[in-house]
């Protein structure tokens, strides 16, 4: 079973719009979750996705209270969805996660550097091929080119 990396919360707009510094409330029992990111949400809504200070987040014990402070109205009919990151359960050590990627990134910068490397040396091969190139086009003699 995968775990989740986040947690959405929905909202159909069925009463009406909301306006400027209106405030939908999402009814949920995750609201009060200790797993749930209370700090680095974002909002979609509109067409868009806002943080805070476009748009203001609430975390009660079963609800979570959103306020549009965008200037746009959300329209009726609209969904807003708000998508929180999963905090790591109490207890569980992240160190090997950090090492392993810690090693990731330290591969990619490697093969960034041979990369870097072969680009230099194929454009300095390409320069030296052009150089005779040229000089065989511009050569006096084209019984002299080889065969």
């Amino acid at each position: 079973m995968t775990q989740s990396s986040g947690y959405m919360f929905t909202a159909k707009l069925t009463a009406g719009p909301v306006n400027n510094n209106g405030t939908i409330a999402i009814n949920t029992p995750d609201a009060s979750n200790p797993d749930v990111d209370k700090v680095n949400w974002e909002v979609a809504a509109n067409g868009y996705v806002y943080v805070n200070p476009a748009v203001l987040v609430a975390f009660g014990s079963t609800f979570i209270n959103v306020t549009n402070r965008t200037g746009i109205p959300w329209p009726q009919h609209s969904e807003v969805v708000l998508v929180c990151p999963s905090l790591a359960s109490a207890g569980v050590d992240l160190t090997p996660r950090v090492a392993a990627l810690e090693t990731q990134v330290a591969n990619h910068e490697t093969r960034i550097t041979t990369n870097a490397t072969n680009i230099t040396t194929n454009a300095t091969n390409i320069a030296g091929h052009e150089t005779r190139i040229t000089a065989l086009e511009t050569a006096a003699d084209p019984g002299l080119l080889p065969a």
